[in-house]
């Protein structure tokens, strides 16, 4: 999620399941965890990185996928 977060960067995250469009989270998606952002929209619901070198993932009810929770903040190394 660079240039917010990096590789090595703690992260705080409130854990809920609950989050609304443009919040950045952590999710669960086909086993690997992200950091990314939240986006819905008309053409439906995204996870977005903020580093423009990866594309949106499309997400679904069929996706394999879970919040796990809100990132709150961070503490860089």
């Amino acid at each position: 999620m660079e240039p917010e977060y990096y590789s090595g960067d703690y992260v705080f995250v409130k854990l809920s399941v609950e989050l609304s469009d443009s919040n950045i989270g952590v999710f669960e998606y086909y086993g690997d965890a992200y950091i990314k952002q939240l986006l819905i929209n008309e053409n439906g619901a995204f996870l977005h990185s903020l580093n423009s070198k990866y594309e949106d993932i499309p997400i679904d009810a069929n996706s394999d996928f879970r919040i796990i929770g809100r990132v709150t903040g961070k503490y860089p190394v």
